[in-house]
């Protein structure tokens, strides 16, 4: 069995849900582990974001993620219903 230890970069858009939490099933496994993943918004637009009163900060959820599956939860800066924002996850492993 090889030792081998090849860096793997896998990036997607995600959706969150109403409870903010959005999760991508990579398309290749990690074979070996996840070592960090980056999310971030990826649909922002000036009605979207409500004229700069308004903005989405998103977070990897390492806990949660795994070889197999990166999850991301996303903060919205505004007041009122949350009904889901687009991002994107970037995420390293071997």
């Amino acid at each position: 069995m090889s030792n081998n230890r090849n860096l793997i970069i896998q990036w997607c858009r995600v959706s969150s849900d109403n409870s903010a939490v959005a999760t991508a099933k990579l398309p290749i496994s990690f074979p070996n582990n996840i070592m960090y993943a980056i999310a971030c918004d990826a649909g922002a637009s000036q009605a979207s974001w409500g004229n700069g009163t308004a903005a989405t900060v998103w977070g990897w959820d390492s806990g949660s993620s795994n070889n197999n599956t990166v999850v991301a939860r996303v903060y919205r800066t505004s007041g009122g219903a949350f009904s889901g924002a687009a991002g994107a996850i970037f995420s390293i492993g071997y």
